[in-house]
């Protein structure tokens, strides 16, 4: 368990996720999920693939007003389309600001709301990259 909620990107390979809420779920690349505070959950890439991941940790405020509202169901956490959605260049940018330590903390925080307000839209389309999106973003 953890204290703050943890966003985790998939961009390549894949693994299962499992959470009291969701039981065991396959992930695969261009998948999001969220590790919410305070909840039991284990997760791992397979070993014949491996997997890329990329993630931040996020709390505060907002955060917990976001959880509080029910925005992300424990029952909820693993979306797809993620990539598509235009979550891996965002999650890049946060860690290039840190990375460089240029990244201001007003910065830094509206890149970790855009990355929330990403992940709400991965849940609420709830569409699948096509075959041929599979394929580019297997390659990549």
């Amino acid at each position: 368990m953890l204290d703050a909620l943890q966003i985790v990107l998939v961009s390549k390979g894949g693994g299962w996720l499992e959470t009291r809420a969701t039981g065991r779920r396959r992930v695969r690349a261009g998948m999001v999920f969220l590790l919410l505070p305070e909840t039991w959950h284990r997760y791992r890439p397979d070993p014949r693939t491996g997997w890329t991941e990329n993630w931040i940790e996020v709390q505060g405020p907002v955060v917990d007003g976001l959880l509080t509202a029910g925005t992300f169901p424990p029952a909820s956490i693993l979306y797809l389309g993620a990539i598509d959605a235009g979550l891996e260049e965002a999650l890049d940018a946060i860690h290039r600001q840190v990375s460089i330590e240029s990244g201001s903390q007003p910065d830094l925080s509206a890149a970790a709301l855009r990355v929330l307000s990403l992940c709400t839209r991965a849940a609420k389309s709830g569409v699948r990259p096509s075959r041929i999106q599979r394929a580019v973003n297997e390659a990549e």
